[in-house]
């Protein structure tokens, strides 16, 4: 029942993680033997969510997880794009990674606007339309809402948005990936973020999907990840996040048709109850929302 908050990591993903860390110990960043091995390790888990995803493994980063991602890519845009202006639009139904970091960024001197949903909580585009301007540098869309499943019109943003060079699309797509074919060169966005734990791998990491390193650090330390993040890359939940990525995706229509399945039975045994559903049509099965009158 809570399975859009978390996920019970996969048996054999725990058991791909306890193999790694108790074989591989070397740091990725250290130049000697044990350090070449975990180095080769982490570069073929990128090369391997990549080729899961259809996309180049330069464009794939390691992180903590969806918040982090999501912080990563608001704040490190915001500042590396100012010059251009200090404008950024987020919906005002997204995580509250995405919402807070905005209303942070507001206390640095960016400009933020909502853009409003309807009733069936989808973004309506031609109001977010109406919110561009010369000076927006970011907009910021989650894919799928975590509390009513909403699939949001990421294409139609996307189209939008194909002829403004100077603003840079993010997609929070922690609730979408490993439940729905997701391809960010079909949908034309420049950087996604996605937590393993929604999708039974371990918790406490994650990878961001960005298009080009146009985005200030978020951490400063180190060489690691492009040196765009410094800090040891946790290897051992990297490795296992990779296996239950893979897992997922070649589950993925028949994950889809059992709880697709469930939730019909759901809502069947649910038939004569004085309930009202507070969802739309294009939504995923995987989060259902219901309310009682009183």
């Amino acid at each position: 029942f809570d399975n859009s908050a978390t996920t019970a990591v996969n048996p054999m993903v725990l058991r791909t993680y306890t193999d790694v860390a108790t074989k591989i110990m070397g740091n990725p960043s250290s130049l000697h033997g044990l350090g070449t091995t975990a180095t080769r390790l982490l570069e073929a888990s990128r090369r391997q969510i990549a080729e899961l995803l259809g996309v180049d493994s330069r464009e794939i980063f390691f992180t903590s997880g969806g918040t982090e991602g999501d912080n990563w890519i608001l704040k490190g845009v915001a500042f590396e794009k100012r010059p251009y202006g200090n404008h950024i639009i987020v919906s005002n139904v997204e995580h509250p990674a995405v919402k807070n970091t905005a209303e942070w960024l507001k206390t640095q001197g960016f400009e933020v606007d909502f853009a409003p949903v309807d009733g069936d909580g989808f973004v309506i585009v031609s109001e977010l339309e109406k919110l561009i301007r010369d000076e927006t540098i970011l907009v910021s869309i989650m894919a799928v809402n975590n509390e009513v499943g909403t699939i949001q019109p990421i294409d139609e943003i996307s189209d939008l948005l194909a002829d403004k060079p100077t603003i840079s699309f993010h997609v929070d797509a922690v609730q979408i990936v490993g439940k729905k074919i997701f391809n960010p060169y079909d949908l034309g966005i420049d950087s996604f973020s996605a937590s393993a734990h929604k999708f039974y791998g371990p918790k406490g990491v994650g990878f961001l999907y960005a298009a080009s390193t146009d985005f200030d650090s978020y951490l400063h330390g180190g060489d690691q990840e492009q040196k765009k993040r410094a800090g040891t890359e946790n290897l051992p939940a990297i490795v296992g996040m990779v296996a239950a990525l893979k897992d997922d995706l070649e589950n993925q229509a028949q994950n889809f048709e059992k709880v697709q399945q469930l939730k019909d039975t759901f809502l069947k045994e649910m038939a004569e109850t004085d309930y009202y559903l507070n969802q739309g049509k294009d939504q995923l099965p995987y989060v259902l929302n219901i309310g009682f009158p009183g």
